[in-house]
């Protein structure tokens, strides 16, 4: 996506700024603002992360006649929510995360960003530990949910990093 490959490019550069004059705050806030939203976004797309293809039955009465194991075992409902709902999770906490990381740097007096990132980071735990589990139950479609992990574990682990390091 482009304007989140532009957003990523514009924090960098204001991060340098920041880290060097300690000024420009604001090239920082600007492009975590964009992020926030992007990933929020990226979350309610209608997409599907991960095709699911029921065109092998021959219509609509056949999945009537299946029962609830028969149909847990097809892999098109076998891991549903690994493939539709999981992604959407990750990335609206991701989002959150990122909006955390916002807060902290708008008003670090105040303690919404803690919640924030402990809501944010927690979720995207939750969600990597569930993933692990359903891919250890036979869940292969892990390379169509790569670019969401790119986005989330990173952010997890840097929450993981200031939750530990406000701590003290």
């Amino acid at each position: 996506m482009l304007a989140e490959k532009a957003s990523l490019a514009v924090l960098i550069i204001g991060l340098f700024f920041y880290y060097d004059s300690g000024t420009h705050l604001l090239a920082v806030q600007i492009p975590l603002g964009i992020l926030a939203v992007i990933y929020f976004a990226m979350a309610y797309t209608s997409n599907s992360f991960v095709d699911i293809n029921i065109d092998d039955l021959d219509n609509e009465e056949d999945i009537d006649d299946f029962t609830d194991e028969e149909i847990e075992q097809l892999p098109e409902t076998r891991f549903l929510f690994s493939s539709h709902i999981l992604p959407r999770v990750l990335l609206l906490a991701t989002g959150i995360s990122v909006a955390g990381y916002l807060a902290l740097l708008t008003f670090p007096e105040n303690d919404a960003y803690r919640k924030l990132i402990f809501v944010g980071g927690g979720t995207i735990l939750v969600g990597l530990s569930v993933l692990a589990y359903e891919l250890l139950k036979g869940f292969k479609d892990i390379k169509l949910l790569q670019p969401i992990l790119f986005r989330a574990v990173p952010v997890a682990l840097f929450d993981l990093y200031l939750l530990f390091s406000l701590l003290k």
